[in-house]
């Protein structure tokens, strides 16, 4: 049979699950917080208070002790480092040449096999080498060559290749 529920019963029930809802609530908005809630301290009212105000009103001020410890500071400027300035100081060093040149195979030439003919020389970078007691500019150049036999006067396209440089250890240092 099924068991009668009187009103009385059924109100106190009612507020006993409300209560439980509500505490339920509570606990789930408190875990919230701490689990999504900010991260950071949080300073209380009176935290980065070092003297306490009444000894700050009562200590007699002196304006000519104030005026001395005031002091006036001029603004500066600063130089722009100019961008010459690196190839200027290489420039006054000594120059020390480094050539990289074209191997007996590298100087032959892929699409005919004929010898090419060295044409000339570029420039790949410059480093400061430190002696002891010696500093110098070092120019790394490689040799460039060009087939004679492949060469298209048409359309001016030639054979060229450039020998091999070893990577500065730190590029534009």
């Amino acid at each position: 049979m099924a068991e009668k529920i009187t009103l009385e019963e059924a109100l106190r029930e009612n507020k006993e699950l409300k209560a439980k809802i509500a505490e339920l609530t509570e606990m789930v908005n408190y875990l919230q917080k701490q689990l999504f809630g900010k991260k950071t301290e949080k300073l209380s009212a009176g935290q980065l208070d070092l003297f306490d105000d009444k000894e700050q009103e009562t200590a007699p001020t002196n304006d000519s002790t104030v005026e001395k410890l005031t002091i006036t500071v001029t603004s500066h400027q600063r130089k722009c480092k100019s961008k010459e300035s690196r190839k200027e100081w290489l420039d006054c060093l000594e120059q020390v040449e480094e050539l990289h040149q074209l191997s007996k195979q590298e100087l032959t030439c892929d699409q005919c096999g004929q010898m090419m003919t060295v044409i000339g020389k570029h420039e790949q970078y410059r480093e400061v080498k430190l002696v002891p007691a010696h500093l110098c500019c070092k120019i790394v150049c490689t040799e460039t060559a060009r087939c004679e036999h492949c060469q298209d006067s048409e359309t001016g396209n030639d054979v060229l290749v450039q020998a091999k440089t070893p990577q500065p250890l730190f590029p534009h240092s």
